[in-house]
């Protein structure tokens, strides 16, 4: 009776979040027994406040035990799922509009370990991608066509293994299309290291390249990044 009335009561104070009132339910159901009490507790207090406000428990990130422990052994498999998901999108949200550096830097590290880890959601992988893995194209030479796609990063990936295609389009059109990756190699890509680099072919002063990148590591992730346009100049025609 005891523990139901405690359960009771953290159900109680959560309800003025409704946004998650069914999240709360499903817990409150799975958590029934006594073995699950802290478990359901901590669960609890991640979501009680609203994201916005000063005192949110979920800036301690207790969520994290809940996601990778053992913990989850009595929780249905899609409450595990939402419980990752809010925690994940927290820990994002925080991650961006972290303005401190070493906080910043902190949370950087902790997505960054997820990812490593595969645990982070694809969701989560295409934000920090678009965001923080920007795919720069330049001009080489200057006497016959030639150019290169490097990385700027402004997130710390993880090292792992990723195929890089390409598509080169000039002027919105199709020029180099390759069905096979170009370049395998870590995701943390070093700034001096070129993705893709190609000379020759037949090009004019004024085309405009373009560069689309797919990404995949594996059978698990993929994205397509697209490079800033540019407009070659000073070829010897």
């Amino acid at each position: 009776m005891v523990r139901r009335l405690a359960l009771l009561a953290l159900a109680t104070g959560l309800s003025a979040n409704a946004g998650a009132a069914s999240l709360y339910d499903e817990a409150l159901a799975a958590y029934w027994h006594e073995d699950n009490v802290v478990a359901f507790a901590r669960c609890a207090a991640v979501l009680r406040a609203s994201p916005g406000s000063a005192d949110a428990p979920h800036a301690q990130y207790p969520m994290e035990v809940i996601c990778t422990t053992k913990l989850t052994s009595g929780m249905g498999t899609q409450v595990v799922a939402r419980l990752q998901q809010t925690w994940q999108e927290l820990l994002y949200k925080d991650f961006s509009q972290a303005t401190a550096p070493a906080e910043k830097d902190r949370l950087a590290r902790k997505l960054a370990d997820l990812w490593r880890d595969s645990l982070l959601m694809d969701e989560v992988k295409e934000k920090l991608a678009q965001e923080h893995f920007h795919v720069v194209l330049r001009q080489l030479g200057h006497t016959y066509p030639s150019w290169e796609v490097k990385a700027e990063m402004t997130f710390p990936f993880p090292d792992i293994w990723t195929e890089f295609t390409p598509t080169l389009y000039v002027n919105g059109e199709v020029k180099w299309a390759p069905s096979s990756p170009q370049m395998s190699r870590s995701l943390f890509v070093s700034a001096s290291d070129p993705i893709i680099s190609m000379s020759g072919g037949v090009f004019r002063n004024g085309d405009v390249l373009q560069c689309k990148i797919h990404l995949r590591q594996g059978k698990q992730w993929q994205t397509l990044l697209w490079t800033n346009k540019i407009v070659l100049e000073n070829l010897r025609q």
